[in-house]
C-alpha cells in the first residue's frame, strides 16, 4: 500500500462516518448502544462529525502530496486521531461492560488507520531545511 491509497481510504471513511454523524446522530449514537439522547448530545455527536468531515477532506487532499513537513503532520494527526478513538471505545467498553457492534467497527477502523499511519511515518525521510 501506498501513501497516497491510505490517503484515499482514510478520506473516505472518514469522511462518510463524519455524514452520518451530522445526519443521523441519534441513529449512531444507539447503534453504539446510547438510550438516553438529549438536544446537547446531538449537538455534540453533530459537531465531532463535522470535524470528521473536515478531517476526511485534508486526508483526501492530501493524496498527491509529496514528501513534506506538512504530510508528516496530517501522518502524526492520523495517528493521534485514530488512537484516541481507539482508546476511547476501549473505556466505553470497560466502564459499561457492554460492547455493541459498532463498537468493534470503531476500534477495526481505527486500529487499521493507526497502524498505517504509524507505518508511513516510520517510512517519512528525515527532512532538512
Amino acid at each position: 500500500m501506498q501513501v497516497k491509497q491510505f490517503f484515499s481510504a482514510a478520506g473516505a471513511v472518514t469522511f462518510l462516518y463524519g455524514i452520518g454523524l451530522v445526519i443521523l446522530p441519534d441513529v449512531l449514537a444507539e447503534a453504539h448502544g446510547a438510550t438516553k439522547l438529549n438536544n446537547f448530545t446531538l449537538l455534540n455527536l453533530r459537531m465531532f462529525g463535522g470535524a470528521l468531515i473536515a478531517a476526511g477532506v485534508m486526508f483526501w487532499m492530501a493524496m498527491p502530496a509529496r514528501q513534506s513537513y506538512g504530510r508528516r503532520a496530517i501522518l502524526a494527526f492520523s495517528l493521534i486521531l485514530d488512537a484516541s478513538i481507539l482508546i476511547l471505545n476501549l473505556l466505553e467498553i470497560g466502564t459499561n461492560g457492554n460492547a455493541q457492534l459498532m463498537h468493534w467497527v470503531d476500534m477495526g477502523f481505527a486500529l487499521l488507520f493507526a497502524v498505517g499511519a504509524g507505518y508511513f511515518l516510520t517510512k517519512e525521510k528525515d527532512l532538512k531545511f
